[in-house]
């Protein structure tokens, strides 16, 4: 009798319970002092079984990783799409972008920890994120160009420039929310004033006479 065929199905299954088991391994333990040993006793299966799967402990950071730049990504392409006829709406979609990110990392906040915790454990890891950052400039310009158009966005900025200095500034800011002991309300307040600043600076304008 020949070995039951495994769908693809099954894989991608086995491949997304080997992930979970092995976040909260590092999150309890550390990327840098968990093994396979500790994945596969969270699982209760063999070494044997992790490898089936993945090459080695980095190749599972490596996918969590970039399932996870995916789903930011996600959202971050859906606001470039989706259309905005008035200022009003432009910074209506910003306010829903920045919650929908917080919810993104908080769904899964062990996730997110070991990943900024980790971040530079590994040159692959590294690289990876830098590269993604690379993709959030591009989709942060697209949708500032957006707002240009409608007069959101002040004409003059650099908006290459822009887009990395407010990525990098939303970047700490959800990493500090993840690392930090914040309440909701607190974290809320935090999204709110980026918002703000974003929107309209942090000068007080100089009204004329």
């Amino acid at each position: 009798m020949g070995r039951k065929k495994v769908t693809q199905e099954h894989t991608n299954r086995r491949r997304a319970e080997i992930m979970q088991a092995a976040t909260d391994v590092f999150a309890r333990k550390g990327y840098l002092a968990s093994g396979i040993a500790d994945i596969a006793k969270k699982l209760d299966v063999g070494h044997g079984t992790i490898y089936r799967y993945f090459s080695n402990k980095l190749d599972i950071f490596l996918c969590i990783l970039k399932d996870t730049i995916a789903e930011m990504l996600v959202i971050a392409d859906q606001y470039v799409q989706k259309e905005a006829h008035s200022v009003a709406e432009y910074e209506l979609q910003i306010q829903q972008q920045g919650v929908e990110f917080m919810m993104l990392f908080l769904k899964n906040p062990q996730r997110m920890r070991f990943i900024f915790e980790e971040m530079h454990s590994d040159l692959k890891v590294r690289e990876l994120i830098a590269k993604s950052f690379v993709e959030f400039q591009e989709k942060t310009v697209l949708f500032f160009q957006k707002g240009v158009k409608i007069k959101a966005i002040r004409p003059d900025l650099d908006l290459p420039t822009a887009a990395r200095l407010t990525n990098a500034m939303v970047f700490e800011t959800m990493r500090s929310i993840i690392l930090g002991s914040n309440s909701d309300a607190n974290n809320l307040k935090i999204i709110e004033t980026i918002q703000k600043i974003l929107l309209h600076g942090i000068g007080n304008p100089v009204k004329k006479n």
